[in-house]
């Protein structure tokens, strides 16, 4: 408090800046505090992390042309991997979500409408987006993944698939915002095409192969 008193009276205006920010910040650390003491959500991080290997080794694989990197602090942004810069070959982008589920147990599966801003910027830049979504299988130890191609909502939203606020309480805090709600019906499971140009072979409407 002291060094407060000390700012108020040598830099008035400032200070009130300063002190208002510093409360946000202790909201905001409070909030995160009891998110990271969170049984649910660390249990959650375990599973992201497992996922996310899963999901590199599979990329590793080849369905998709390319070479990929992790974006730098993906935990943060809004879309988890690129692919890495060709001359000849536009730019990938990937986000992957886990979902604790069986792909049937219910009819839509969520992104966040941060995710879906970001991918229609790169979409505007030429590039290609897509949502990956890993299903838990019914017996709790296969996975199932399917794909959203962010160009079937990039100039407005695809019939069926709707922005609405939702979220959690479970992790400690509050977590809500706005997701784009996917019919299950229109992901793509990956076993139906042998890789993506098949995939884009069949489907020319949503623009150039990779």
């Amino acid at each position: 408090m002291l060094i407060f008193g000390f700012i108020i009276v040598i830099r008035k205006n400032k200070c009130v800046i300063y002190i208002k920010y510093y409360y946000i910040y202790i909201i905001y650390m409070r909030r995160e505090y009891a998110k990271w003491n969170n049984a649910v959500h660390q249990k959650n991080l375990r599973e992201g992390e497992q996922s996310e290997k899963w999901f590199e080794k599979w990329l590793e694989e080849g369905y998709i042309d390319r070479d990929w990197e992790i974006t730098e602090g993906h935990n943060w942004k809004q879309i988890d991997y690129r692919s890495v810069k060709e001359d000849d070959k536009c730019r990938v982008y990937l986000e992957l979500k886990s979902r604790n589920v069986d792909f049937h147990t219910y009819k839509s599966t969520m992104i966040g409408e941060n995710k879906l801003k970001k991918a229609r910027n790169y979409l505007d830049n030429g590039a290609e987006v897509y949502f990956f979504f890993l299903f838990r299988g019914k017996s709790g130890k296969k996975k199932n993944m399917y794909f959203y191609d962010a160009k079937r909502c990039w100039k407005g939203l695809e019939k069926f698939v709707i922005l609405d606020m939702g979220g959690t309480d479970k992790r400690g805090c509050k977590e809500y915002k706005n997701h784009l709600y996917i019919p299950t019906n229109l992901l793509t499971k990956i076993e139906k095409y042998k890789d993506m140009k098949e995939y884009h072979k069949f489907n020319k409407d949503l623009g150039k192969s990779v």
